[in-house]
């Protein structure tokens, strides 16, 4: 079915009122269509095509997946590129270790002093003393040639207790 042009349309109208009351009239009036009165239920399979769609009106929700091209792949980015590999760096610490004197008695108010010493080739991280009781640290440093670890602590307590130094020791290049 082809639809009525404008021109046709409002001919149509024109001659409505000319022979208003008439069956003429009655039949124009039939070929005036109220705005928004056609939609989907009312076309036929195939009755809209693309002469009749105005362009830029069309989203691409309009459309099945598939239907639309898709543009060509674009240049990867600068964050894809990892680039090339550096020279291997130093190889740091290793054979990480942590090592404890054997622990010693000390007396209510007594000061003593404590050795732990890391294995050879081996050179201490840090270190620190564990005790039963409260102790004032008066030294705690590494030993004279950074392999072990000096404590030197008096018991504050006025109990004896047990306390020990541990050294935190590894290989470093």
């Amino acid at each position: 079915m082809k639809f009525p042009t404008t021109p046709t349309l409002l001919a149509a109208a024109a001659l409505a009122v000319a022979v208003a009351g008439t069956p003429l009239a009655s039949a124009a009036q039939k070929l005036i269509l109220p705005r928004h009165s056609v939609g989907a239920a009312q076309l036929k399979p195939s009755a809209v095509t693309g002469t009749a769609v105005k362009n830029g009106s069309l989203m691409a929700a309009d459309f099945k997946t598939g239907q639309l091209p898709t543009g060509p792949v674009g240049p990867k980015g600068d964050k894809g590129d990892p680039g090339a590999q550096g020279p291997a760096g130093p190889a740091g610490i290793t054979g990480y270790q942590v090592v404890s004197s054997p622990g010693a008695l000390i007396g209510p108010g007594q000061e003593k002093s404590l050795n732990a010493y890391c294995p050879i080739g081996k050179k201490a991280l840090g270190g620190g003393v564990d005790s039963t009781v409260p102790l004032g640290t008066e030294v705690s440093y590494p030993n004279f040639d950074n392999a072990g670890w000096y404590v030197q602590a008096k018991n504050v307590d006025v109990n004896g207790g047990v306390f020990s130094v541990w050294v935190v020791c590894a290989r470093v290049s």
